[in-house]
Formats: structure tokens, C-alpha cells, sequence
């Protein structure tokens, strides 16, 4: 090992020794804030916000159906896998598998019932949208989910704003430090790569 190779490691070593209390730090600071997971990511273009905001207005509608659609076999796999899991590793399974025969089930179902009413094209037409209903729906649900953190962490800075200001600041400094290590890393590779 080279001089050079030593020095890298030792600081490493170091980089290490500071980021590992930075993250410890951190990971305290946001439960006194409300957080149990870091959620104040950095701040979106302004375009993004406006394009997500009319994603929004326009999602709703399509929203609502894929909602309602799909919430039965949605919905019920899940409360069939709390009610039925003995363990916390049969959730998932039994989740899995009950989803994997209520989808087909109640899509078959809806669609039967969409056939009888309107006929063969509506039943095709609703068919096909199920899956693409879904699809949506649950990419609504997620962004909704972003939204709502990022409004809890808006209340956050209008309520305590200096305990938001020092985790952003933690946050940006743990952030930073990362990079650094990232591309120390990358570096160290390319290095090693050229020697060999």
C-alpha cells in the first residue's frame, strides 16, 4: 500500500468519523420536529411545482375512478393479510396472493356487470381501462402523499422555524458531505482501475 493509498483511507476514516454523528444528529433532530423519516428533500423547480399542481387539478377526476374501481381488490387483500398473518414476514405473501386472485376476481366482475349494462364495446372499453385506472390512481396517492409532507414540513417552518432551518442546514451539510465521499470513491476506483 502506497502513501498516497494511506492517506486516502485515513481520510476516509475521518470522512466517516464526521458523517456518522452528522447522520445521528440529524436522525434526532426530526423527531423533535414531528418527522419520523427525512422528508425535507430539496426544493423543486418552479416549473415542477406547476406542472405537478396541474397534474393535480387534472388527476383528480381520474383519481376517483381508478379509485373506485380498484378499491375492493385493493382494499381487501390487505385487511385479508392483517386478519390472516401470524408472523410479520406472511403479510406480504398472503397480501401477494390474494391480490393476485382478487384483481382478476372483481375486474372480471365489474366488467361482467359494465357488459350487461352497456354492452360488448363498454365492456371492452372498461376493461381496458381498469389497469390504466389503477395506474393512476396509485400515482395520485403517491404524489398526495409528497404534497402532504411537504405541507407538514411547511407548517414545520411557519410554527419552528429555527428547528427547520438547522435541519435543512444538516440535512444540506450531511448532503454535501456524501458527494464529496461519492466522488472521493469514484476517484479512488478510476485510480485503480488505471493502475491495473
Amino acid at each position: 500500500m502506497g502513501v498516497s493509498e494511506a492517506s486516502r483511507l485515513l481520510g476516509a476514516g475521518v470522512r466517516v468519523d464526521r458523517i456518522g454523528p452528522g447522520t445521528s444528529y440529524h436522525k434526532t433532530l426530526l423527531p423533535t420536529a414531528g418527522y419520523s423519516t427525512p422528508v425535507c428533500a430539496p426544493a423543486t423547480a418552479e416549473r415542477q411545482r406547476v406542472a405537478r399542481s396541474w397534474q393535480t387539478i387534472v388527476g383528480l377526476p381520474l383519481f376517483a375512478y381508478g379509485a373506485a374501481v380498484n378499491f375492493l381488490p385493493y382494499y381487501l387483500p390487505g385487511w385479508l393479510a392483517r386478519r390472516m398473518s401470524r408472523r410479520h414476514t406472511d403479510y406480504a405473501t398472503i397480501r401477494l396472493l390474494a391480490s393476485v386472485a382478487a384483481f382478476p376476481l372483481f375486474w372480471s366482475l365489474e366488467t361482467s356487470l359494465v357488459g350487461w349494462a352497456g354492452g360488448l364495446r363498454w365492456a371492452l372499453a372498461f376493461f381496458l381501462s381498469l389497469p390504466l385506472g389503477g395506474l393512476i390512481a396509485y400515482r395520485y396517492l403517491v404524489g398526495t402523499g409528497r404534497l402532504r409532507h411537504q405541507l407538514r414540513f411547511g407548517a414545520l417552518l411557519l410554527t419552528r422555524a429555527q428547528e427547520a432551518r438547522r435541519l435543512l442546514a444538516e440535512r444540506r451539510e450531511l448532503v454535501e458531505e456524501l458527494e464529496r465521499a461519492r466522488r472521493d470513491y469514484a476517484g479512488g476506483r478510476e485510480r485503480t482501475k488505471l493502475l491495473n
